[in-house]
This record gives structure tokens, C-alpha cells and sequence, in this order.
């Protein structure tokens, strides 16, 4: 999960083999930016909120409702994008720590996704049989397919990466012993694949978006592309593929440019910086032969990696931490994303009814506050009974259905004004229906209590 440098060619084309500095070695300079933390847990729908500067880092917990495969941060982390086994796409309000919206795609299984720069699309592989992955664009407004290419020549891609600062896709696929990285320009349509490498198991984008690596497992080696033509630049190691307890997992692109995290799994597990001017490789993070790294992120000169070994997630710096996370973290790829701590919401006031109706539900979102207009997200999921959501028509704003739950904004609800929204269902069984709706308002709730309702009734 990861979001992911140099002038000349000579500079990062090595040898097999490359200088190791054994030491941890110091972290540049950190601007005082707060820095909030998404990791996943395993085989749990829950994504876990930390702030690495409190003395107690948990923040939040954020239920998905849906198990999550990867995360992903807007630019001013006021979002996070989670793919979710059974094909959604999940938005998280990370100001509320709130699942917003969620929009279905087509997907035999999502592993990983990107969100243009200003959140408008998803970017996600479909599989469509063993022999054929498309990529798709869906709009994140309603959920449309705006978007689709093919990607000749693989059977599975687990890696889908946004250029950042340009419109740019990148997709790393696998087909047997055979990777390729795949480059999408949405606004002209076209889709290049780069010559073929043996196993890619992560992609990072430099932060200027000028190159993009490509750690390959059978290697050991991260491979350097030009982001425009695809072409391989050079690549670099840390050391033949003789001990594969020792393998880096994972890549992120560092602060500046020519500089490359590695995660490194155990015997004994490390963080690893490699530095194109020096050409050498630097621990950053002690090394634990306990520890199982399989993920890094890097925000604001600094390192980030989930250790699944030890249940945490650990800061490079010094001091270095180690912050426990309940219930452990995953690993998986992109189970970790790292981004701005976002601005504090202004106090609001929301609360929501939820009432059976003829074939169906009415949610009832108020404006509880007497002096300023609120906009308003409302979301429901059906669980129990088979059931899937028919239609759903507010009384202002509009509604994107996801199968068993939709989701709605409301752009200005006036103080004291309400919303509601009409429900219409179908059910697939007999046995007992649970309805879970929730009124998210675009400020800090004092009474949070009375903005989630649960209905469950009987389906015969």
C-alpha cells in the first residue's frame, strides 16, 4: 500500500551487489507537520488511526464494513480510499473517521487502487477471467465506468499507483514468472507496457513524479522508470536472493530525489534508506530479528513501516518508536498509508431517524443547529437476509447504491431543515433484516450518539 530519482542513468545503474552501512543511521530534518497513520489489521474490516507524536497513539478506529485490501490518502488527508473484498471502493471523512461513501466496480477481487488528485476517480483492475485484466475508471461522484483498458499479457495485478503531482496510472501485473508495468495518460487514453521484469511486489512514485520504481522479489533489484516512455533507467540491489527470510518486501520514495525505503522482512527484519548520491544502503531502524516488515510509507522525513511480526508500526527517527496497534496490523501490501493530520472540524449539531416503510426505509437527517447551514453525508448497509438497495431518493442532494448499502450528499441543509430519503429494497431469503444508517455532518458532533440508528425486522 504505498504512495508512491536521479539526474543521470550512470548514478543508479550498480552492480549485483551494493555498500551496506550497517548503523542506523540519522533521518533528514523534520518540519513540525502533524502526521496521522491509517493501517489495516487482519481479517478485520477495521482501519486503525494513529498519531505518532501522542503518548498514546491510537486515535480512532474506523469500521469499513468490508474487508479492506489497501489505503490511500488525498494530498491534504482529509481522505482516505480503501479497495474492499466483494468490489467497493470505500471513502473514509478522515476528519470524522466516518466511511462516506462507498461505490461498487466490477472485481473479482481488489488488491490495490488509486484516486486522481483531486478524488473525482478510482483507478482499479477488473478481472475478468484468468487470461484478462482491464483497468477501469470509475467515477467516484456515482460510481460509473468512465474508463477501461486492457492489460495484455498478465493474470493477476496487485499494484494500481497514482503519479501524484501529474494525471499518470501505473499498474504492476504478473503473469507467472513474467511482470510488467503498465503506464496509463487518462487524458489522451493511451496505456504503454515496459519490457518485462521477473516478479514486482511493490511500486513507488518519486515525490516530483519524475521516476517510478519497481521492486522485483526474484531479484532482489528496484528497477528505475522514466514516467513519460516507460523505459527502464537502471536499477539497483542490496545483495543477491540467497536468504529469503531476509527479502525486502516493499519500497517508498524518499523526501528528496534519489532516495529509496525498503522494507525488509525478518532474520532480523530492518528499514533500509539507499542514497543514489552515495550509492550505498543505511539502516534507519533497528534491526529485530522478530520483526516481518512488509510495508514502508514516508511522510515529512520520515519512515514508517507495519511490522505484522510484532503487531505495530514502527517510526524511523530518533527517537525511533514503536507503536502496538490493538488487534495487529496486516501483511499485506499497502496496509499502510501515512499523510497530513487534517484540519480540526468547527462544532455541528446532526441527527438522524430511521423508520421501516412500505418496501423499504425512510431516513429522516436533521440540522440540529440553529445558526449554521450543514452539509450532510448519510449512509445505510443491509446485513442479515440477502437484500440489496433498489432505489434511494432524497429530498435533496443525490444517492450512489453499492448493492446492500448506498450512500448520500446533501450540499446545504439551512439550520434546523431536514433531509429525507426514501428507501426501496429486495430480499432474498427469510430470516431477520438489519438496517444500519448514519448522519455524518461536516462538523465536530457534541452529541454523536443520535447520529446512527439500527432497525432490524423480520423477512418472511
Amino acid at each position: 500500500m504505498a504512495s508512491r530519482w536521479l539526474r543521470t542513468v550512470q548514478a543508479i545503474v550498480l552492480t549485483c551487489t551494493s555498500a551496506l552501512v550497517a548503523t542506523a543511521a540519522a533521518e533528514p530534518a523534520r518540519a513540525a507537520v502533524p502526521v496521522r497513520l491509517y493501517v489495516m489489521s487482519p481479517d478485520t474490516d477495521v482501519l486503525t488511526v494513529l498519531d505518532p507524536a501522542a503518548a498514546d497513539p491510537v486515535v480512532a478506529h474506523v469500521h469499513l464494513s468490508g474487508l479492506p485490501q489497501g489505503v490511500v490518502l488525498n494530498a491534504a488527508g482529509t481522505r482516505a480510499y480503501l479497495p474492499l473484498a466483494g468490489g467497493w471502493v470505500a471513502e473514509v471523512d478522515t476528519r470524522v473517521h466516518k466511511v462516506v461513501k462507498w461505490i461498487a466496480v466490477p472485481s473479482a477481487g481488489l488488491y490495490s487502487a488509486a484516486v486522481s488528485p483531486d478524488g473525482l476517480a478510482a483507478y482499479v483492475v477488473h478481472q475478468v477471467d484468468t487470461w484478462e485484466n482491464r483497468l477501469l475508471r470509475a467515477s467516484m461522484t456515482d460510481g460509473a465506468i468512465t474508463g477501461s483498458w486492457p492489460l495484455d499479457g498478465t493474470r493477476w495485478c496487485q499494484h494500481v499507483r497514482s503519479q501524484g503531482v501529474g494525471s499518470r496510472i501505473f499498474v504492476s501485473c504478473n503473469d507467472l514468472d513474467i511482470s510488467y508495468l503498465f503506464n496509463l495518460n487518462p487524458g489522451v487514453g493511451t496505456l504503454v507496457r515496459s519490457d518485462s521484469m521477473d516478479q514486482v511486489v511493490d511500486l513507488a512514485v518519486s515525490r516530483d513524479g519524475t521516476r517510478v520504481y519497481a521492486l522485483d522479489r526474484a531479484t532482489w533489484r528496484t528497477y528505475t522508470y522514466d514516467p513519460v516512455s516507460t523505459a527502464e533507467l537502471g536499477w539497483f540491489a542490496q545483495g543477491e536472493p540467497v536468504d529469503w527470510a531476509h527479502e525486502p518486501r516493499s519500497i517508498a520514495a524518499g523526501a528528496v530525489t534519489g532516495e529509496v525505503y525498503q522494507a525488509l522482512a525478518g532474520s532480523p527484519g530492518t528499514i533500509r534508506r539507499w542514497n543514489a548520491g552515495t550509492g550505498q544502503f543505511q539502516d534507519v531502524a533497528s534491526a529485530d530479528p522478530a520483526s516481518e516488515y512488509s510495508d514502508v510509507e514516508f511522510f515529512d522525513g520520515r519512515a514508517y513501516a507495519v511490522d505484522p511480526g510484532l503487531g505495530r508500526v514502527v517510526a524511523t527517527g530518533h527517537p525511533e518508536r514503536a507503536m502496538p496497534v490493538p488487534g495487529g496490523v496486516s501483511a499485506d501490501h499497502d496496509s499502510l498509508a501515512a499523510g497530513p493530520a487534517p484540519a480540526p472540524l468547527p462544532p455541528g449539531n446532526t441527527k438522524l431517524a430511521l423508520a421501516a416503510a412500505a418496501g423499504g426505509y425512510t431516513l429522516t437527517a436533521t440540522n440540529v443547529d440553529a445558526t449554521n447551514p450543514a452539509r450532510l453525508r448519510l449512509t445505510m448497509l443491509l446485513s442479515g437476509v440477502p437484500a440489496r438497495v433498489v432505489t434511494a431518493r432524497p429530498s435533496e442532494g443525490r444517492c450512489v447504491l453499492a448493492g446492500d448499502r448506498f450512500s448520500c450528499e446533501v450540499a446545504r441543509i439551512p439550520p434546523g431543515g431536514t433531509v429525507r430519503v426514501a428507501v426501496e429494497i429486495r430480499t432474498g431469503g427469510i430470516g431477520r433484516l438489519t438496517a444500519t444508517a448514519e448522519v455524518i455532518g461536516e462538523g465536530l458532533d457534541r452529541y454523536p450518539a443520535d447520529n446512527r440508528a439500527v432497525l432490524t425486522t423480520a423477512v418472511r
